[in-house]
């Protein structure tokens, strides 16, 4: 059987737990943000290396070859 201490005692936990969730939840959150800021530069600079490589023109040059 249940007493009425040991079910608020049960009500004060259950609080406790819930900050912590709650911190929890922001702190993913905030991996979350960091993450898709992280991704975002990853694709801006993939975008930027296949711009410059659809640019770039290589010419040899070789002086060691007799005319």
């Amino acid at each position: 059987m249940y007493t009425v201490e040991g079910l608020e005692h049960g009500i004060e936990r259950a609080k406790v737990n819930i900050v912590a969730l709650r911190k929890a939840i922001g702190k993913e959150k905030a991996t979350i943000r960091e993450y898709e800021t992280m991704i975002a530069a990853l694709r801006e600079k993939d975008r930027t290396q296949a711009e410059i490589r659809k640019n770039v023109r290589l010419e040899i040059v070789r002086d060691d070859i007799p005319e």
